[in-house]
């Protein structure tokens, strides 16, 4: 879990990404060595990592704005897979559903608002 935070960290050296999340870690549980975290605490641990990934992400819209409109591409494009749609039929449904003004045929067409817009709207309907 570590290791994709510090691959999601933007604008800061490997060695330094590591250390500060490996502090977080450690603050948030009280642990030196992650093989001293009990495996009670893991649900915690998950939880505490999605928090973060999601602080992350939302950050990356400014600092590193084209790697934060891929995460969000292929966030979409996983969950139109997980509920069996495909772009054909679901773009135009989801420009009439958000009441765009003009239908789209790719996400990487879309403003980052309308990206954003997009994202929660499937989110929503794969249910997550």
């Amino acid at each position: 879990m570590i290791e994709q935070l510090v691959e999601g960290t933007a604008g800061m050296l490997r060695p330094r990404a590591f250390g500060m999340w490996w502090q977080r870690f450690n603050h948030n549980f009280g642990v030196e060595k992650y093989e001293e975290l009990a495996s009670a605490r893991m649900v915690g641990v998950e939880v505490w990592f999605k928090q973060q990934r999601a602080i992350q992400t939302r950050g990356l819209k400014t600092k590193a704005p084209d790697q934060w409109r891929n995460r969000r591409i292929g966030a979409i494009k996983s969950a139109m897979a997980r509920m069996g749609r495909d772009k054909a039929d679901y773009y135009p449904e989801i420009a009439t559903r958000l009441k765009m003004k003009k239908p789209f045929a790719s996400l990487t067409d879309l403003t980052k608002t309308d990206l954003d817009r997009v994202y929660v709207l499937v989110l929503r309907d794969a249910g997550q």
